[in-house]
């Protein structure tokens, strides 16, 4: 593009604009020789698909590679202000910015980058308008035309259109939704935080058994009695017994018509690693199958490939994928014992050993229920109602900030189109936008 053409379209109106034209780079990496048994504990970070979600990334993880398997990927070198798109399988269309101290960074074959050049066009803004619904359903077309999996071409993205105003505009834009956007994340941080909490003091009690005994000291260590038990030395007074005592699994199908086109659809890649908090879903308008039904509160389990560790608390009525087993309690009293004892890593790694399939493992709840737990019980039952009142605290907590998060996240997606056209103007000042 010439000299004058870049000019004018750097001071020009809104213009519609293939994404090519605003690029100097998009193009995709690879995974180093030997796969995930070649990654180091130490080295230079390499980007796979599920460390992207939308405007934001997750850390839990992320490969490491060392420097001769980064420079066979110099290619694509990650720099800032560089998004990262996934372009394969269910997270498809998945888009962020990485954080700084992660850089220079790799990433593989399933992400793409999209490097902007800054004199046209604001790296933020373009985020912001492939995250937008309207684009993002356009992507997910484009995806799924033709292909036995969804997948995102170069072309593709190439020659997706973009509606660019002016760079001054687009900075403003950018600027205020991130406002929005800070928010989230926050809500996200507190909740995360919230979390581990809620982990440790399970581990506390139910694991170390160093809950409070009568004279608020911590039971094991102070000499509490304990008695010999299939799990090993147990607080006298508790009892062992089978998580399916506790769980039962819910059988409710459902097809996409039976439903309103905006009732909450959760998929597996909804579902973060190592997080009972699901703060993402989707809608039934972009399902075709057949789905089970469940209800807020219930526990979903990711039974495809468990070793993901995709376990969460529903936040919402919805339906999810026949790849998620549906559980909640028989009795209301073991909720949070029964939410956190599915949640450990030691009942993921035994889904893991009693899944069948050798390429896509899957776990039955006919194996899962017989994981054994350890229960309080007689005098020792306030230990459990203790816990559960802390716990569902908590989760309280949880589900507020994802509700105040849903709502930004609407109003920042109704925000873009409505400041692109000049119906809202941008409310900040020329210093805060050349400050951005």
């Amino acid at each position: 593009m010439g000299c004058n053409n870049l000019k004018s379209l750097c001071q020009s109106e809104q213009r519609s604009i293939k994404l090519k034209e605003i690029c100097s780079k998009i193009g995709s990496g690879a995974t180093p020789r030997g796969g995930e048994k070649s990654y180091k504990e130490d080295g230079i970070p390499l980007i796979r698909s599920l460390n992207i979600y939308d405007l934001d990334f997750e850390y839990k993880n992320l490969a490491l590679i060392d420097e001769f398997q980064a420079r066979e990927l110099e290619n694509v070198i990650v720099e800032p202000g560089d998004i990262l798109i996934n372009i394969t399988g269910a997270s498809v269309g998945r888009c962020t910015i990485p954080p700084k101290e992660l850089l220079p960074a790799r990433v593989n074959q399933h992400v793409s980058i999209i490097r902007i050049k800054s004199e046209i066009a604001d790296p933020y803004f373009v985020l912001y308008y492939l995250v937008n619904p309207n684009t993002k359903n356009k992507l997910l077309g484009f995806a799924s035309a033709g292909a036995t999996r969804e997948a995102l071409t170069k072309s593709m993205l190439e020659d997706l259109d973009i509606d660019l105003p002016s760079i001054y505009t687009q900075k403003g834009i950018a600027l205020v939704l991130k406002a929005f956007d800070d928010r989230i994340k926050a809500n996200r941080k507190i909740n995360r935080m919230l979390e581990e909490i809620a982990r440790a003091i399970f581990k506390h009690w139910f694991i170390d058994f160093e809950f409070p005994n009568e004279n608020s000291e911590p039971y094991k260590s102070s000499g509490g009695e304990m008695i010999d038990s299939s799990l090993g030395p147990i607080p006298k007074g508790w009892k062992v017994s089978y998580i399916g005592d506790l769980l039962q699994i819910k059988r409710k199908s459902v097809s996409p018509e039976e439903v309103p086109t905006e009732f909450p659809y959760i998929g597996l890649e909804h579902m973060p690693k190592g997080s009972i908090c699901l703060d993402i879903w989707g809608q039934v308008g972009t399902v075709k199958s057949e789905k089970m039904r469940f209800n807020k509160g219930d526990i979903l389990f990711g039974k495809l490939r468990p070793y993901f560790h995709k376990v969460g608390i529903a936040p919402v009525d919805g339906v999810c994928s026949t790849d998620i087993l549906v559980l909640n309690v028989e009795d209301s009293n073991y909720w949070s014992l029964a939410v956190e004892s599915v949640a450990r890593k030691e009942f993921i790694d035994y889904a893991s050993a009693v899944s069948t399939g050798t390429r896509m493992p899957r776990a039955n709840w006919e194996d899962l229920k017989r994981f054994k737990v350890s229960i309080p019980c007689g005098s020792h039952s306030l230990v459990l109602e203790r816990f559960d009142n802390i716990f569902r605290n908590y989760v309280s907590a949880f589900f507020e900030g994802i509700y105040e998060s849903k709502v930004l996240s609407m109003m920042r997606d109704n925000l873009l189109p409505k400041l692109m056209s000049g119906e809202i103007r941008v409310p900040v000042s020329e210093k805060e936008v050349d400050q951005f």
